[in-house]
């Protein structure tokens, strides 16, 4: 009776090491994963200031269809006009002049060129890109027009320190003749929103010439065209999408943005008629943009993408690793072949434009082996000691499972026990 009792703490502690073994068959990992953080997106600021003590003008690079051109602030303060002067014309260097000026300051004052009192031209609107200058002209006999083309004596420039106040600026050319007799007017709405990464939207749009709506990267017109919408008749448009990365005329090995950042919508024009997109391909002679103020219509807006759902760029491989769980010796004899639960770990692999994220997951599998050569003892168990694991490459048997040694152990055991019962009766 004392041999009997004595192994009983010997077999409840080797159960207790043999549940432990099959419980670690189970553990499974998770790969962290890093979130890109998103830039701060820094507030435009408008820089400049006015004054009505001084006279000064602020005249500044820009674009034109030929025909005008634009301050960005005037300082006017005993009132008069805005000259535009073209020095490389020769005898005739004055080509623009603004209406009357009251005292004061003033944003965005447009000069209409090739139009002054007293002046005959033979053209009307530039032809070639020029540097003009901008002077401040005094109306020295109130009569609010300017006379200083007919009569030098009146309507001279403001001066400082005895020299004409001015300042030059570069003019770009572009569009055509019709386009500066009849300039077209846009504007765009495009606010931040949550993509794929391959489309972005306008929320609306006014085209009074038709035309397109292309995308750039960064705030501003000064970046690349990365998307272009289609055709846009004239009139207005609400919920305009833009593919990215497919520009007419434009190679680019992108598909997708990949990561939250600034862009830009720009209304552009269909100089050609043809509804297609030409800027790219004819280095920006056909289908310029429209503008305003000197300058392309622009729109900026941060754009944020989301990696979830750029489903076009996700790949998934999905490699096995099995882990065999220990079977006690007691289901063995209650339930014949052994049944085998397998850990398979599942590694998903999200590529979007270079940045990668992996997620490892891991999900049980229960197979129940059907052995080659089984031989069955009185208790019922079935062994198989010759059959090789087809995931395993290093020549290991089952038998060699985690586990499988305590399990063996403790069925010996149980058979010692069992004699020493027989032999105690």
């Amino acid at each position: 009776m004392i041999a009997r009792w004595s192994l009983v703490p010997v077999l409840l502690a080797l159960t207790v090491i043999a549940s432990g073994g099959a419980t670690t068959a189970f553990a499974s990992t998770d790969a962290s994963t890093s979130e890109v953080p998103n830039p701060r997106v820094q507030p435009q600021v408008e820089n400049g200031s006015t004054s009505n003590v001084t006279a000064g003008t602020q005249f500044t690079p820009q674009v034109s269809y030929g025909r005008t051109v634009v301050l960005d602030e005037v300082d006017i303060p005993a009132g008069g006009f805005v000259v535009i002067r073209n020095e490389t014309a020769g005898d005739d260097p004055l080509i623009g002049v603004s209406r009357y000026l009251a005292p004061g300051s003033y944003e965005d004052v447009a000069v209409q060129l090739f139009e002054v009192p007293g002046e005959d031209f033979f053209r009307t609107r530039l032809e070639d890109d020029q540097e003009l200058t901008a002077l401040l002209h005094r109306d020295t006999n109130d009569d609010r027009q300017f006379d200083f083309a007919r009569n030098e004596g009146v309507d001279g420039p403001y001066t400082r320190n005895g020299s004409a106040i001015q300042n030059p600026a570069n003019v770009s050319v572009i569009g055509s003749a019709a386009l500066a007799r009849s300039p077209p007017s846009a504007d765009v709405r495009f606010t931040p929103q949550t993509t794929a990464g391959t489309t972005v939207m306008t929320e609306s749009t006014n085209l009074s010439a038709g035309g397109f709506i292309a995308v750039h990267r960064g705030e501003g017109s000064s970046g690349p065209i990365i998307g272009v919408s289609r055709y846009l008749a004239p009139g207005s448009h609400r919920n305009v999408q833009v593919r990215l990365f497919d520009v007419p005329g434009q190679r680019s090995t992108r598909t997708n943005l990949g990561r939250t950042q600034n862009l830009t919508a720009v209304p552009y024009l269909d100089t050609n008629n043809n509804s297609r997109f030409d800027y790219v391909r004819t280095n920006g002679t056909v289908d310029v943009p429209y503008l305003a103020s000197g300058s392309f219509i622009t729109n900026p807006t941060t754009v944020r993408v989301n990696a979830s759902s750029a489903s076009s760029t996700t790949a998934t491989t999905t490699p096995e690793r099995t882990t065999r769980s220990p079977t006690s010796a007691t289901d063995t004899a209650e339930t014949g072949p052994a049944t085998t639960t397998e850990a398979v770990e599942t590694t998903e692999t999200t590529d979007t434009a270079g940045e990668t994220e992996a997620r490892t997951t891991s999900e049980p599998i229960t197979s129940t082996p059907s052995p080659s050569t089984p031989s069955t003892a009185n208790d019922g168990a079935t062994t198989d000691g010759n059959s090789r694991d087809s995931n395993d490459t290093n020549g290991r048997t089952e038998a060699g499972g985690p586990g499988f040694g305590l399990a063996v152990a403790l069925v010996a055991l149980l058979v010692l026990a069992g004699l020493t019962v027989r032999r105690d009766g």
